[in-house]
């Protein structure tokens, strides 16, 4: 997720396609607007699922945090179109995902 023209909001977009050449891994890039996804992704109904994404958290630039899925928060400030954790409702009552993730990237704070 992400926009590549935005500095670090795109680095879930370019770990995307660092992965991309992974033969097991199905990649969807959902850029600005996850929910554009949710129906591509029931029909592929991974049993793992991980959203790649900046965000602003308490840490230093650049570090990581790994979250289940269920305990993202619904923000209000959000370069996405919908909170995160709608999305994340709408894919998990439709398909059973085994593992579901969000790795948040602390990104460096807009000018």
């Amino acid at each position: 997720m992400g926009n590549a023209f935005r500095g670090d909001d795109g680095v879930g977009v370019y770990l995307a396609s660092l992965l991309g050449s992974m033969p097991s891994v199905q990649l969807l890039n959902a850029g600005q607007t996850p929910e554009n996804i949710v129906d591509e992704v029931v029909r592929l109904a991974p049993k793992r699922m991980i959203f790649l994404d900046a965000a602003q958290f308490g840490a230093a630039a650049g570090e990581v945090r790994v979250i289940p899925i269920s305990r993202i928060e619904e923000r209000t400030l959000s370069t996405h179109q919908i909170p995160l954790s709608v999305v994340a409702r709408l894919i998990e009552d439709s398909i059973p995902t085994q593992d579901f993730l969000y790795w948040e990237f602390k990104r460096k704070p807009w000018p």
